[in-house]
């Protein structure tokens, strides 16, 4: 189950004061591929927005907020976009790092399936273009959700070149089966992982290569069947990786 509650804000652009509904925990049955969750939950985790400026967020530094004043003075907000997206805006007006941008830029997707934007195509593209910036060993996942956006979009040509592509990369290639635990280590090491934990999963290490390996296959079955519609990430495999949510 989820549970909601409301609690009162204040704008540090604006002044102005609202309430916001936010959720306290929540309940995930399952994924999709390109790693949302689903279940009795909001989806991405709610976002305190100002009404009337449409700021996003709460936790800024003072030169932060400072720079946002001057961010929503000199542009036209649309705060009917889905939370993540304006936050994946302010992000790249404060040249944060790309990989909390696009990992907004992520979630914006999510919550725009949630809440049936007609943004969903745009994000998607965007999202790509981002991922692109990144070196395909590092941020690993990222890819997979760029290999599940391309299909979606129906870029069924490029989607299966990025399947080689994931399969060609030192990262995959190093998970070999037989990897021991040392050299384990020094891979993620060197790859700087977004998320952390992957050291604890040792154990599970050939389950998790054994993962990329099926969502790679999944994903090759439905772009042969030129299919674009979302689908769940199998429970089995889920429980092999970290949730980003």
């Amino acid at each position: 189950m989820s549970t909601i509650y409301e609690e009162e804000f204040e704008c540090v652009v604006c002044g102005n004061k609202f309430t916001q509904t936010l959720q306290g925990s929540c309940s995930i049955e399952g994924q999709n591929l390109d790693f949302m969750p689903w279940g009795a939950a909001i989806v991405p985790w709610p976002l305190p927005k100002c009404p009337n400026c449409g700021l996003v967020g709460e936790q800024f530094s003072k030169d932060e907020e400072n720079l946002l004043k001057k961010y929503i003075k000199n542009n036209k907000i649309d705060i009917k976009k889905p939370n993540y997206y304006l936050l994946a805006k302010q992000y790249e007006f404060l040249k944060k790092d790309k990989i909390k941008i696009a990992n907004n830029y992520v979630k914006a997707t999510w919550e725009s399936y949630r809440l049936y934007h007609d943004c969903v195509v745009s994000l998607m593209k965007k999202t790509i273009d981002l991922i692109d910036e990144m070196e395909i060993n590092k941020e690993f996942r990222f890819q997979l959700v760029k290999l599940d956006f391309l299909r979606r979009l129906g870029k069924f040509q490029e989607a299966m070149l990025m399947i080689n592509k994931i399969k060609s990369c030192d990262f995959y290639n190093e998970l070999s089966y037989e990897m021991p635990v040392d050299h384990f280590l020094r891979t993620v090491k060197k790859n700087h992982f977004l998320y952390d934990g992957l050291e604890e999963i040792y154990c599970g290490m050939l389950s998790y290569r054994k993962t990329i390996d099926e969502i790679l296959k999944i994903q090759e079955k439905l772009i042969i069947k030129k299919d674009t519609d979302r689908h769940e990430l199998p429970d089995y495999l889920r429980e092999s990786l970290n949730d980003p949510y």
